[in-house]
């Protein structure tokens, strides 16, 4: 899952109570080449504490660095679990249009 290195949305915590739900264990946080080098572990450890997830990943594809880490990630995280047939699954109708259409 993919976060905006910034922090500060409120969507990306519910999007990792959605990933919790499936098994999705991998968080990247992204554009981190925004943020002065001496405050990047800084910001990961906020967000790794406030989406309580043990670690996060920084990610810069501008500045090139995080690609190998997000790969090792990748590589050993458990595969996404599909979703239990008592939970609910939405259908087309119910998603926005944009989604609807994908």
């Amino acid at each position: 899952m993919l976060v905006d290195g910034s922090w500060g949305q409120p969507s990306d915590i519910e999007m990792v109570r959605w990933a919790r739900r499936y098994s999705i264990g991998v968080v990247a946080a992204t554009k981190l080449d925004k943020l002065a080098r001496n405050r990047r572990n800084q910001q990961l450890d906020r967000i790794a504490g406030q989406l309580a997830v043990p670690r996060v990943v920084g990610f810069s594809a501008r500045e090139h660095f995080g690609v190998d880490d997000l790969w090792r990630e990748l590589v050993t995280a458990e595969r996404p679990r599909a979703p239990a047939r008592s939970e609910p699954r939405l259908e087309p109708a119910e998603l926005p249009n944009d989604l609807a259409q994908a």
